[in-house]
């Protein structure tokens, strides 16, 4: 059953992306590290595409999805190929992430409910369920890292149970 939409952005890589053999979790993010104040309206899929392309040298954007602040998700790297948004793990997991700093302050609202419909999907769509394992945050794959920040880390336990009452189980 599909809960959210996805708005498709057909970008454009560097390189080719390779596809992903398996897939065993959604790994969460979030922007880091925003001067206080900054218009995070302008973080979006295209936006951090062109970044990690011309700040990072990478193929194109290192996400799956990003969740803008008012809830829309954009595709970012094709789902079934390998992303670039968590060393060591990229082979098969799946990256999102939250286009806001989630440090002190939770995810909008409109990003969460977002957040909670997409990760359902997926989780249905790999027949994974809503658990720690399969919902990590950032920083329990790579240890050196604060990401997804300390507000939204702090809510993925209610995050995976509100997710797996939206699956029925």
């Amino acid at each position: 059953m599909k809960r959210v939409s996805v708005v498709e952005t057909n970008l454009t890589f560097t390189q080719p992306l390779q596809p992903r053999q398996a897939t065993r979790a959604i790994v969460t993010h979030h922007f880091g590290d925003l001067p206080i104040g900054y218009d995070t309206s302008k973080l979006d899929a295209r936006w951090t595409h062109e970044m990690h392309i011309k700040d990072r040298g990478w193929a194109g954007i290192a996400y799956h999805y990003l969740i803008k602040t008012n809830g829309i998700i954009e595709r970012g790297r094709p789902r079934q190929t390998i992303g670039s948004h968590c060393k060591g793990h990229n082979h098969d997991t799946i990256g999102v992430v939250l286009a806001m700093d989630c440090s002190i302050a939770p995810p909008s609202a409109d990003a969460l409910v977002s957040m909670q419909g997409l990760y359902a999907d997926i989780l249905d769509i790999y027949g994974l369920s809503s658990c720690a394992e399969t919902m990590p945050g950032h920083r329990d794959l790579v240890l050196t890292t604060q990401c997804p920040g300390d507000a939204l880390y702090a809510l993925l336990p209610d995050i995976r149970e509100h997710i797996r009452g939206i699956r029925g189980y």
